[in-house]
């Protein structure tokens, strides 16, 4: 009988250990797999510019400097703001701030709308050519170059791939146990 209770502790301890290293290596790994997908976006996958030169952290950070661009510029040129005005701007401190990549990829899909919302605002105000220069060069920089940058990233192919490497099992598994969740890719449908 004293046997048979040895091993029932035997076995207890065992599957308590092997799920222990399982979840809990696991987990290491999928977080250190996370870090370097979060490594990618803010420092890029060509680092020979040098670090946060192209990377989407910098992409982000140059829109929302652009943005700046234009809601000085129309408001040097108006008396009045717009809504499209304070939500570029607000957007704008959203992407170019913060670490919590979902909330900067919503507010990058409006901010792009709002974008093109103040350019038609800022049309609206018949002026001459050399009035609207700065605020037309920031906006092609943001609507563009900027954005075409963003799609180009080699971060969307790394964030996919960590995504498809934490739905499979045991994988999926792990990541819901130690709070590790997908990265947004920025090139489709916020992740969850």
């Amino acid at each position: 009988m004293k046997w048979l209770s040895n091993r029932r502790v035997a076995c207890a301890v065992l599957v308590i250990a092997v799920l222990g290293s399982v979840f809990g290596f696991g987990g290491t790994e999928l977080s250190k797999q996370r870090a370097e997908v979060e490594r990618v976006f803010n420092d890029g996958v060509d680092t020979s510019f040098g670090a946060h030169q192209l990377s989407m952290d910098a992409y982000l950070d140059h829109s929302a400097d652009y943005a700046g661009s234009m809601v000085r510029e129309y408001r040097l040129n108006s008396a009045e703001d717009t809504d499209s005005v304070r939500q570029v701007e607000q957007l704008a401190s959203v992407i170019g701030n913060g670490a919590d990549y979902d909330a900067r990829y919503t507010a990058y899909v409006a901010f792009l709308e709002n974008v093109e919302a103040l350019n038609i605002d800022f049309s609206r105000l018949k002026l001459d050519e050399d009035a609207t220069q700065t605020f037309h060069r920031a906006y092609t920089d943001i609507i563009e170059d900027e954005a075409d940058k963003l799609r180009r990233d080699g971060y969307h192919e790394i964030a996919a791939e960590y995504n498809r490497t934490l739905r499979g099992f045991p994988a999926n598994l792990i990541g819901n146990v130690t709070g590790v969740r997908t990265m947004n890719t920025f090139d489709g449908e916020a992740s969850r």
